[in-house]
């Protein structure tokens, strides 16, 4: 595949997800961003949190060519991910702080971060193999295949923060 498609492709896909994501945040009332949701959890803002330190960046400092489709992992990560029933740990270093969290500083970060990866994915080469994190379970991946590890996981996200949503403005 082309570079120019996967660039693309890859940069509709970022704002199309960071823009549902930053659009649900923006609809939660301001009072309600460090509040817990009647069934538990983390609150709004911590959702949000998180989402900026596990989506901030990819480990590409150090790359090298690949020696497989720079695609391989990318339908086991949406397997794991896209599927909402399946409940996952947060590794430490993004878990959310406690707050309080104002929606304006969150929604700045976020599209700091977005914007980031839009110049990113269209300077860096998607096909390289990133030679600075293992991801569990996967081992080390392309560029292409974290994008999308961090798009499903804001999509993932996403369908948690909807539900927050919901359970806020329900009659």
């Amino acid at each position: 595949m082309e570079q120019a498609i996967i660039r693309a492709d890859l940069a509709t896909r970022f704002e199309k997800h960071y823009g549902a994501f930053s659009g649900l945040l923006w609809a939660i009332h301001e009072d309600e961003m460090n509040r817990v949701p009647s069934y538990g959890g983390w609150t709004p803002g911590q959702v949000a949190d998180h989402v900026i330190k596990a989506t901030g960046g990819i480990p590409d400092d150090n790359t090298q060519a690949a020696d497989r489709a720079f695609d391989e992992k990318v339908d086991g990560l949406a397997k794991v991910f896209l599927d909402v029933e399946i409940k996952m740990q947060s590794p430490g270093f993004i878990l959310p702080g406690d707050g309080p969290f104002t929606k304006n500083a969150l929604l700045e970060q976020l599209a700091h971060i977005k914007q980031g990866h839009l110049e990113n994915i269209a300077a860096k080469d998607p096909f390289a193999l990133c030679m600075d994190m293992e991801m569990p379970g996967e081992g080390l991946m392309t560029r292409y295949e974290w994008w999308n590890f961090l798009l499903f996981h804001l999509e993932r996200h996403t369908h948690q923060l909807r539900k927050m949503y919901e359970s806020f403005h329900s009659a």
